[in-house]
C-alpha cells in the first residue's frame, strides 16, 4: 500500500494481511489483551516494562508491519527503518562543529493510540480501518515497549515534528544536521546550534514528548563526539568506549568465543564502506 493512494477500508488491510476479515475484526478487538509483561533493569536505575505480544498477535503485528508501515513514507531525518541503522543516523553527523544529543524520555508509551489512529487516516485509511490497525497495534491506549510495529508507528507520528525541527536548524545554517533513531535525537552544526537546545526542547513538549535532560550531550569537535555508540569526529568509527572493552575481551576470551566474536563483528561492520 502506496501512502500516496487516497482511501483504503478494512476489505484492504485483511487482504494485505492475508486475514478474512471477520478473524481480522475479532483478532483486533482482543489485541490488547494478548501481550505477556515482563520487566527489564535499566542501567540507569529501575525498571523498563516489556510487553512482547503473544505469538499470534506478533505474527500479524510483522505483517502490518512488512505489507502497511514500511510502505508508509517517512521522514528522512528518522533513521531506524528500512534501509537505515545507526551508521546511516550517525554518519549524518560526520566532521560537524558541535554535535548534540538527546533523550526522548519513554517514547513509546508517550505516543496515545488516537495519535496513532490520526496518522493512519492521514496515510489514506478510512475511519475504520484505522481504528482496526490501531487495535492491533496498541495497548493501553499507547504504544507497547516490545512489539515489531512500535518503532515503524513512532516515524510515521514523528513526521510533522521533523519537519519543524528541520526547518528550526536552517535558521542557524545549512549545514546543520538532525536524526532520530528510535528515542535518540541528535543536531549537529556550527557552535551557534546550542542556543536551540531550549525551543527544541519546547518543540518536542508541545508534541507530547520530553526530552531528558539529565541525558543532553554537548559535544565540540575537540573532543569525542558519539553518537549511537559511534565516533563522528574524522570518520565512522567505534567509540573510545567500545575499543577499550574489546581490548579486554580479546585478552580474556578465546578467539572464538561468542561474545568476543560478536564484538569483532560488530567492529567490522562499523568501519567496512557502505
Amino acid at each position: 500500500m502506496e501512502s500516496t493512494k487516497p482511501f483504503f477500508i478494512v476489505a484492504d488491510v485483511a487482504r494485505a494481511l492475508k486475514i478474512n476479515e471477520d478473524d481480522l475484526r475479532r483478532l483486533a478487538n482482543s489485541a490488547p489483551r494478548l501481550y505477556r509483561i515482563s520487566q527489564l533493569p535499566k542501567k540507569s536505575g529501575g525498571f523498563r516494562v516489556i510487553e512482547a505480544p503473544l505469538k499470534h498477535l506478533k505474527e500479524v503485528q510483522k505483517k502490518v508491519l512488512s505489507h502497511i508501515l514500511n510502505r508508509i513514507a517517512s521522514h528522512p531525518i528518522l533513521h531506524s527503518g528500512p534501509a537505515t541503522s545507526t551508521k546511516t543516523a550517525a554518519r549524518a553527523h560526520l566532521r560537524q562543529p558541535l554535535v548534540v544529543t538527546l533523550d526522548i524520555q519513554d517514547f513509546f508509551p508517550s505516543i496515545r493510540a488516537a495519535t496513532v489512529c490520526r496518522a493512519f487516516e492521514s496515510n489514506g485509511f478510512d475511519n475504520e480501518s484505522s481504528r482496526l490497525l490501531t487495535r492491533l497495534v496498541t495497548r493501553k491506549s499507547r504504544l507497547p515497549q516490545g512489539a515489531p510495529t512500535s518503532s515503524s508507528i513512532a516515524r510515521i507520528v514523528l513526521f510533522d515534528l521533523c519537519e519543524e525541527l528541520q526547518a528550526l536548524l536552517k535558521t542557524v545554517s545549512l549545514h546543520s544536521r538532525a536524526t532520530i533513531y528510535v528515542d535518540d535525537v541528535t543536531i549537529s552544526g556550527p557552535i551557534g546550534l546550542q542556543r536551540l537546545v531550549p525551543t527544541i526542547v519546547s518543540m518536542f513538549r508541545r508534541y507530547g514528548y520530553r526530552l531528558n535532560q539529565a541525558k543532553k550531550k554537548v559535544m565540540p569537535s575537540v573532543e569525542e563526539q558519539v553518537v549511537l555508540g559511534l565516533r563522528v569526529n574524522h570518520r565512522l568509527e567505534p567509540c573510545s568506549e567500545f575499543e577499550k572493552t574489546l581490548e579486554a575481551e580479546r585478552a580474556t576470551r578465546h578467539p572464538r568465543d561468542p561474545k568476543l566474536k560478536g564484538l569483532e563483528s560488530y567492529r567490522r561492520f562499523v568501519i567496512q564502506p557502505s
